[in-house]
């Protein structure tokens, strides 16, 4: 993907055991793809088995750019394992196909859905009902997928004249692809649009 070139093909995803994923190949949230993928542990035969369902996932979607809903904070141990093992994986994937990627905080996403950085699941879900026009959504999942692509729209500010280059600086791209410095000064960061 050239720098200044809108990308064709966003990818939103809520990584989890149920990983909501949005796909847009226009600007617009309301037109895109989207569900769930399964990825729960007792579905595949072997432990590392739902990493390479998520790897070719992935692979058949073959994003420009991929935005995730970034958890600083796991339910269980368990849980910010699975979290840290598919975000190495769109890493991974990135890298390999020159995809750029972003992660964004779950409170910027829930304030984006409903106005509030604390909102619960189901008012996520009825905004994302709203706002996309689909009635029949059902999964959170799927939902917050939705939401994360819309965030994403709105840091490659489409309709604005393109890709800002000073708001994709994504995940650093100083250091192994990762952001460096500490999370508050990140989320600062995002907030005043230097990031």
């Amino acid at each position: 993907m050239t720098d200044g070139v809108r990308p064709r093909r966003v990818l939103g995803l809520d990584l989890g055991t149920r990983c909501g994923w949005a796909l847009a190949t226009s600007a617009e949230v309301a037109g895109a793809r989207s569900g769930v993928w399964n990825l729960q542990e007792g579905d595949h035969e072997l432990p590392g088995a739902r990493l390479l369902v998520f790897t070719e996932r992935l692979e058949e979607l073959r994003p420009e750019v991929v935005f995730y809903e970034h958890v600083s904070r796991h339910v269980s141990s368990r849980a910010a394992h699975l979290f840290g093992a598919l975000e190495g994986i769109v890493h991974l994937h990135c890298e390999r196909y020159g995809a750029r990627f972003l992660g964004i905080p779950v409170p910027t996403v829930k304030k984006r859905a409903t106005g509030r950085h604390m909102a619960k699941k189901e008012p996520v879900l009825e905004a994302a009902r709203l706002a996309f026009g689909r009635p029949d959504l059902a999964s959170h999942d799927e939902a917050d997928a939705l939401w994360v692509l819309q965030c994403g729209f709105d840091v490659l500010a489409f309709g604005r004249g393109g890709l800002e280059e000073r708001q994709l600086r994504l995940h650093g791209k100083t250091r192994g692809g990762k952001l460096t410095g500490q999370p508050d000064r990140r989320r600062r960061e995002w907030r005043e649009g230097r990031l």
